[in-house]
């Protein structure tokens, strides 16, 4: 890890500037969905957006988080 610039170091990321908006990876199943949301809370996290079938494509199954940075982080099934 690096640590930011003297310069930047009050920048906090925000998904609405310019670039990043956040990561996603892919889950084998909706079942793995749902448990790492249980996990993400059991351990403090936070979930933004509970695991929900979502309208993007026929069959989305995600959840939505944050990192302790606040970085918007998604777990993804696809059919």
């Amino acid at each position: 890890m690096q640590e930011a610039e003297p310069r930047f170091s009050a920048d906090r990321f925000h998904r609405h500037r310019v670039g990043l908006c956040e990561i996603a990876f892919a889950a084998d199943s909706r079942r793995q969905v749902d448990e790492l949301a249980t996990e993400i809370e059991r351990h403090g996290g936070r979930v933004t957006d509970a695991p929900s079938e979502y309208d993007y494509v026929r069959g989305y199954y995600a959840v939505f988080f944050t990192d302790p940075d606040g970085l918007k982080l998604e777990v993804v099934h696809l059919p």
